[in-house]
């Protein structure tokens, strides 16, 4: 895909005065819990880095299932906010969900070619620039957090449509294993000219589907399907009451 290869394309610029929204890139503090003790007086780190706190102590009584200790892994680092606008509720909970961004030298090389590359299931691609180091977003370490440790002033960056769109799509393949062919179509396409464009199936009365024919500028064909919208109901005309003449 042409545009995990390109920053111009992958990024988009930065609004300062908009709300948190699900492309955005921030600094953020996130948590993984693991079993065993952490750091009882921890100092906090510098951006990018992680301290390993101790959460609780194991349950010293006899319980059915005494809780064992915990510890957590802590890091202030870049994030990526998750949920979709319209998820995000910022008066009543005041919730968010983000999931860390972590450098790709934590991954052997055959993995990391296919996060690269967009194809890893449970991983999103974080294309490098001036002010976002290149890495991956790992879609099985995310953290809830409250809305207010997040302000916009910690905004690093923001995602273009198309690289919110395929998000999107990795999204709903991890929680759901479902794919959407078109929009790899569509991603592959981004940056070169439409020269024509065909129907060669249109609804009928056994099927909704329409079938178009994008032809590019190096004369690769795209063939995407979908269902067509459902027809408005015709409301009929009223008809207007007759009266009777009046005899005068």
């Amino acid at each position: 895909m042409g545009w995990l290869d390109d920053p111009g394309a992958y990024y988009a610029a930065v609004d300062e005065f908009a709300a948190l929204a699900q492309r955005d890139i921030v600094i953020v503090p996130t948590a993984t819990s693991f079993p065993g003790d952490g750091d009882t007086d921890a100092v906090a780190p510098d951006i990018g880095g992680n301290r390993v706190v101790r959460v609780w102590r194991g349950a010293d009584d006899d319980r059915v299932v005494a809780a064992p200790a915990i510890s957590a892994d802590v890091s202030w680092a870049l994030g990526m906010v998750v949920p979709h606008n319209c998820a995000m509720e910022k008066e009543f909970d005041a919730l968010v969900t983000v999931a860390r961004t972590i450098p790709y030298e934590r991954l052997p090389l055959k993995r990391e070619r296919a996060v690269r590359s967009g194809l890893r299931l449970s991983a999103f691609p974080v294309v490098g620039s001036s002010r976002v180091p290149e890495g991956y977003v790992d879609l099985n370490v995310m953290t809830t957090v409250g809305y207010r440790l997040v302000p916009v002033e910690q905004r690093v960056a923001a995602l273009s449509r198309i690289a919110q769109a395929f998000l999107q799509k990795k999204l709903a393949m991890h929680f759901a294993y479902r794919d959407d062919s078109d929009l790899d179509a569509i991603a592959n396409a981004v940056g070169r000219r439409i020269v024509s464009v065909n129907v060669i199936e249109t609804p009928s009365k056994k099927s909704a589907r329409v079938k178009v024919a994008m032809t590019l500028e190096d004369g690769e064909t795209l063939i995407l399907e979908g269902d067509a919208p459902a027809p408005k109901p015709v409301r009929p005309p009223e008809r207007q009451a007759r009266g009777r003449a009046s005899r005068t």
